[in-house]
């Protein structure tokens, strides 16, 4: 019968990225936060593998692509206004592509992280 030919396949759902937003919240409320110049001290840290480097590019993606999908108001997550968040996603696109280009990951995240807009604390 087509019942017992047939095999289950589960397709693993990729907890990791909603496990995490918070932490992607905060992580870019920080960055939003300081000045550009300290920026580039946070360069080292995602410089060491590529495909760490992909993956955690991926993974902010889908984090900023979410919060415009659920009909994003600048709130307590992250207070950053829509055009500058889509300017946002497309940087992290950018810098997405020239990673997997095999440009410089020093430069590409120093080019990434000096593109984010920078957020004014009183």
């Amino acid at each position: 019968t087509i019942l017992s030919r047939s095999t289950i396949i589960r397709l693993e759902i990729n907890r990791h990225i909603q496990t995490t937003s918070t932490t992607h919240a905060e992580f870019w409320t920080k960055l939003l936060r300081m000045h550009p110049i300290r920026r580039i001290s946070l360069t080292p840290d995602f410089t060491d593998n590529r495909p760490n480097s992909i993956l955690w590019l991926n993974e902010q993606i889908v984090f900023l692509r979410n919060a415009l999908k659920s009909k994003y108001t600048p709130g307590p997550l992250l207070k950053i206004p829509i055009p500058e968040l889509i300017s946002l996603i497309k940087t992290i696109q950018t810098a997405l592509i020239h990673t997997k280009a095999n440009v410089s990951l020093k430069l590409t995240f120093d080019h990434l992280f000096l593109e984010t807009p920078w957020i004014k604390t009183a």
